[in-house]
Parts: structure tokens; sequence; C-alpha cells
């Protein structure tokens, strides 16, 4: 989760620095009305053609200052969908590793199935790791831990 914090807190300066320029370019251009609807940047997709080695372009793009920042807004955006993803991935994992311990601890807190082939006299001598193993082959979604 440590990590999360990290890429979010990069991710959201980023788009702060990146908001923060097209913001002061906004108003550039609105103490300018002749250049409000102006192109602010052009964008060329090249490569270079393997037989001549000539420059060919593949893509041009044009946007406007209202462009650049949707744009960055929805990449940001896209950025924390990441995050949160990332997010509920530990959380799953956290959700498999509270269930192995509490199998464990409880001989009882788990249904008979949950312990596959293990018999009730071989669960003390299990290991941590070994429930762990077992809480990942549950059947289901993350529900099925808190049930």
């Amino acid at each position: 989760m440590s990590e999360i914090e990290l890429y979010h807190r990069a991710a959201k300066s980023t788009a702060e620095k990146e908001l923060s320029y097209i913001l002061n370019q906004h108003q550039i251009l609105e103490k300018n009305p002749e250049l409000k609807d102006k192109i602010t940047s052009r964008h060329n997709m090249t490569f270079y053609e393997a037989k001549t080695g000539e420059i060919r372009v593949y893509y041009h793009r044009q946007r406007t200052i209202d462009e650049e920042y949707l744009d960055a807004l929805l990449h940001k955006n896209k950025q924390y969908q990441w995050l949160l993803a990332e997010a509920y991935e530990e959380f799953e994992d956290f959700l498999e590793k509270i269930y192995a311990f509490h199998g464990k601890h409880d001989n009882n807190f788990w249904p008979l199935n949950d312990y596959g082939a293990a018999t009730l006299s071989q669960l003390p001598n299990k290991d941590y790791e070994w429930y762990l193993n077992q809480a990942t082959k549950k059947k289901g979604n993350p529900s099925k831990y808190i049930k």
C-alpha cells in the first residue's frame, strides 16, 4: 500500500504541475482574445522508413488549450483508476491472509471443505503457508472470505 501511495503522490504532483501550466497558458490566451481559438500544440508521430531512412508521418494532431486541459484531467483519472485497481488487489491479498490466519488459529472457523484432504488430526501440524495455500484455492470472489 505504501508503494501505491507513493505512485499516487507522484501522479498527483505531475498532474498538478501540468494543469497549472495549462491554466497559466489559458490565462495568457484570455488576455489576448485574438489567440483564444488558436492551436496551442501540434504533434507529429513519425518513424524512420527501414529501406530509405526517410522520416514518415503516420499521425498528426493539433490541440487547443481546452483539449489539452481535458486530456490532462483524463490522464490523471486513468492513473487514479489504475491505483484503485492496485489497492483493491492488495485488499484481496489481505483477505486471503487474514482468512488463512483465522483458519490456522481456530480450526472451527473454516468450513471442512476448505481444508481439502487434510484430516482434523493433521491440522495442528500445518504451518501458516499451508493455510494460505488452501485459502487461495477457495473458489469465488473476495466476499467468500468475509462470509
